[in-house]
């Protein structure tokens, strides 16, 4: 009887604090705090970006055939560089017309005038004669490019694009250029509070070129705060009026509509906009005045044709005729690429141009009226089931019912994006299934788990916790059994250790030695690597090992320079004790292991074995010949990454035959100062000539440093050895190698 109440009652717990969860992610989706809404934001855009990549959006292609007039490479090879003539742009603009094109938009600012050849002569040639004078005015006239494009612009339907943006201009001036007129008759003053986003400054194009062109839109985009563009502007207010975008204006131009018709509602003292119109068109967008950008997996709803090809009349497999023109780049120099979900650098017209598509024919996501209540009610019917049921199943039980139900909303959504274009939220629904499931599996895990606790508490001081945790979650892939693989193993030891353990008593000794062994095992740990052992005042430590690491390398190197770090601390702290100074050798090698629970039936050790391991003990014993505190072996080096290396030897160790070379690890990227990597540099240049056996070059350049840094022992050690070299010449076997007689 006290079993079942026990069981009812432990049950009763993860119910109660599923349906509080669930009341907490309603109220959270009703009035979220600032913070929890940059969270559910975030869900939601990855949610979106995962549906894009699913789930295609519904196409429905245009009666106007859409076309991305593009300045690629192929334009910049053939035309030179941005920006181009306004003189090429006219032309370019003069043959669309003459291919038919009904509407062109430019995704491109001409906010400066171009530099007039004649004026330049005329200022260069001061007082002239009045005939030359007025020859001069007439060809300025004549060959002045601006009013030649305007002249084009003046014949067709032209639309040009300007900036709406918050950075004003260095003279403080919120407006440069000229702007269009504004979308909406009546200042937005008129509405209160509307929501559509504000510009302080605005940059646009020559009045000349302005005034000649029918119309201009805003080329302004505004990423997510994650940098992806997923849904832009139709229309931004600017000094209390409302402008509309490229893609708006090309389709007013279209319709032969001068002013957009604004379908709001009021959000409590203000004013939010719902959609505009155009014509008879109706663009859904959110409060702010954004629509959706219907980004599509398949076949653009546009065509494409360099602007090359367009100025040398080869369209010929672009159809120009009675088509909605983009004219802007793809050139990655041109800095109009722009983040997307489905394209992390897509050209800005093109985005245009699938926004166009949508608005002509009708077919962009929106989120409808009813969609907050929808994502109530799915958040509701997910969180009262789960925290229901959750607590009568096991773990695997639980994973598949609030995968499985947080796939069916998921489902559901899809369907009606792919059928409906209806863009409905997820976040809330998706959190809260995913933290009711986590509350669940871990009140099932800390019941069933207090005994595994005593164990991790037990061996915690010996083994890495991370490891202690592997051997918990799944004991059986925990082999203690022999294994042979690819690992990085790391000794230290303290220098002239005897010295210091004369000079002090047996307690004062190992209250040293626990000074010293706990930051540096702590710092074994924190970069994942396991304690073998420890000998006197030797520290044997290996990665990759009983748990698997793919940069045990990187992560011992790492290791090693933070126990030099912190001997250098406790050096400090031991001076102002009266303690003998402490200083330490690294050897780490890289190498393929035996490893495994090794020794006798009365005691053993998870420890390793091998040729590697003894190279990695020969380096840090070599460390004191070199007068370097950290050697590492050569697929050591190798594979740790983010780290500035010193090649320090060819050598043959003591029991070898192989020869290896040594490096020696100067810090993290970045952190080593511009000195050191000089200086290093230098060396490798001085090796270099030694290899050769050019002896006075090298034996010039280490003089330098050594000069430099007269301390120094491994600038002494190769000026030695070339002394030495020249004395007696190398027979002509010798590669540089140097054989150590001692371990």
């Amino acid at each position: 009887m006290r079993n079942s109440i026990r069981r009812i009652g432990q049950r009763l717990l993860p119910i109660t604090i599923g349906l509080l969860l669930t009341l907490a992610g309603i109220v959270t989706q009703l009035a979220p705090t600032e913070g929890m809404a940059r969270v559910l934001q975030r869900v939601n855009s990855l949610v979106y970006d995962l549906r894009l990549a699913f789930v295609d959006f519904p196409h429905q292609a245009s009666s106007y055939p859409i076309v991305f007039v593009d300045v690629d490479e192929q334009s910049l090879e053939s035309q030179g560089r941005w920006p181009w003539s306004r003189s090429t742009i006219a032309e370019l603009s003069r043959r669309l017309l003459e291919e038919g094109s009904l509407v062109i938009g430019f995704d491109v600012m001409f906010s400066e005038p171009e530099i007039n050849p004649v004026r330049q002569v005329g200022e260069a040639l001061g007082p002239v004669p009045e005939s030359v004078a007025n020859r001069l005015q007439q060809l300025e006239h004549e060959l002045d490019a601006d009013e030649r494009l305007a002249g084009v612009l003046s014949e067709g339907d032209f639309v040009l694009g300007f900036l709406l943006h918050r950075q004003n201009s260095t003279t403080g001036t919120p407006l440069k250029g000229q702007l269009p007129d504004p979308a909406y008759p009546k200042p937005v003053s008129n509405l209160p509070e509307l929501l559509v986003t504000e510009m302080p400054a605005a940059t646009g194009n020559l009045p000349v070129l302005q005034s000649a062109a029918i119309a201009g839109g805003f080329i302004t985009t505004i990423p997510d705060p994650d940098g992806l563009l997923r849904k832009t502007p139709a229309v931004l207010t600017f000094g209390d009026r409302l402008y509309p975008s490229l893609t708006v204006a090309i389709a007013q131009t279209l319709l032969f509509e001068d002013q957009l018709t604004l379908n709001t509602t009021s959000v409590g003292s203000a004013t939010a906009l719902t959609s505009i119109e155009i014509a008879d068109l109706e663009i859904p967008t959110d409060a702010k005045g954004n629509l959706l950008i219907p980004y599509r997996k398949g076949k653009p709803g546009y065509q494409t044709v360099s602007a090359a090809d367009v100025l040398a009349g080869q369209t010929g497999h672009v159809d120009l005729q009675n088509a909605l023109v983009i004219v802007g780049s793809s050139a990655i120099g041109l800095g109009d690429l722009v983040s997307t979900p489905v394209n992390p650098a897509m050209p800005g017209a093109t985005v245009h141009a699938r926004v166009l598509e949508g608005i002509l024919t009708e077919n962009l996501p929106y989120r409808p009226d009813w969609a907050p209540g929808a994502e109530l009610a799915a958040s509701v019917f997910v969180g009262v089931i789960l925290s229901l049921f959750l607590p009568l199943m096991p773990p695997i039980g639980m994973i598949v019912l609030a995968f499985g139900a947080v796939a069916a909303v998921i489902l559901a959504n899809g369907m009606l994006w792919a059928r409906q274009s209806l863009d409905l939220a997820l976040a809330t629904v998706v959190l809260i299934a995913m933290v009711i499931l986590l509350v669940n599996l871990l009140e099932q895990l800390l019941r069933e788990n207090r005994g595994r606790k005593r164990i991790k508490k037990m061996f915690g001081e010996y083994v890495p916790s991370a490891h202690i945790n592997a051997m918990l979650r799944d004991p059986k892939a925990y082999n203690f059994a022999g294994d042979s693989r690819e690992m990085t193993v790391l000794f230290s030891d303290i220098r002239s250790f005897t010295t210091i353990s004369e000079t002090l008593s047996a307690s004062e000794l190992k209250t040293m030695l626990n000074r010293y062994f706990t930051p540096i095992t702590r710092t074994i740990f924190e970069h994942d690597g396991t304690v073998d052992k420890y000998v006197g005042d030797m520290v044997m430590a290996f990665w990759g090992a009983p748990l698997k690491d793919e940069n045990h390398a990187t992560h011992a190197v790492l290791a090693a320079l933070s126990m030099l770090e912190i001997t250098e601390k406790l050096k400090e702290d031991f001076r102002r004790d009266g303690l003998p100074e402490i200083n330490i050798g690294i050897g780490v090698n890289t190498g393929t292991m035996s490893v495994g629970d090794m020794g006798s039936n009365y005691r053993r050790a998870y420890t390793v074995l091998g040729d590697a391991v003894n190279l990695g003990a020969r380096l840090e014993s070599i460390t004191k010949f070199y007068g370097a505190r950290l050697l590492v072996g050569p697929a050591t080096r190798a594979q740790a990454t983010g780290i500035c290396f010193r090649l320090v030897d060819r050598i043959v160790v003591k029991g070898k035959k192989e020869a290896v070379t040594v490096y020696e690890p100067l810090g993290r990227e970045g952190e080593v100062c511009e000195t050191e990597i000089e200086a290093c540099e230098r060396h490798h240049l001085a090796l270099d000539a030694y290899y050769r056996q050019q002896w006075n070059a090298a034996e010039k350049i280490w003089q330098a440093l050594f000069a430099a840094e007269p301390t120094s022992q491994l600038y002494r050690l190769y000026l030695e050895r070339v002394a030495s070299l020249r004395r007696a010449p190398p027979p002509a076997s010798w590669d540089g190698t140097y054989v150590h007689t001692s371990k």
